[in-house]
């Protein structure tokens, strides 16, 4: 596999396509949310395996959640004690996941949000703000 700056990935998902690149576990298959019907097509992935929505930091995902103030408080204590890192959150979607879900393919009930440990993912992640990954 021939290898592409980080910027260049950045301009691919920009320009609507699906780039792969390295993080802390296997490697991404991401694009930007309103082209995740292309990961689905590309993967021949069911409908029914929602995609997970990465982030660069956690500051930027607890908008996609909903919950209590006790149960914000204990998402936040794992995140902050796992993140960045290899696990997966999946927690209750808030409304403010209808302006990224373009495409209806999120569960709209819940949101896997995951924020990998990788230097490269990263700095796409922090360049392109959040994408979906499979």
């Amino acid at each position: 596999m021939p290898e592409v700056s980080p910027d260049k990935l950045v301009q691919g998902l920009f320009e609507g396509k699906v780039v792969s690149f390295p993080t802390d576990t296997i490697p991404a298959l991401a694009t930007l949310p309103q082209n995740a019907s292309s990961i689905f097509a590309l993967k021949k992935r069911s409908f029914q395996k929602p995609l997970i929505l990465m982030c660069s930091s956690s500051e930027n995902v607890w908008k996609y959640t909903q919950g209590n103030s006790e149960e914000l408080r204990n998402w936040k204590n794992i995140a902050y004690r796992y993140w960045p890192g290899p696990l997966t959150l999946v927690l209750p979607a808030s409304e403010s996941i209808i302006n990224i879900n373009t495409n209806n393919l999120i569960d709209s009930k819940t949101i896997g949000i995951r924020i990998p440990d990788c230097f490269v993912a990263q700095r796409i992640l922090q360049k392109s703000r959040m994408f979906i990954d499979y």
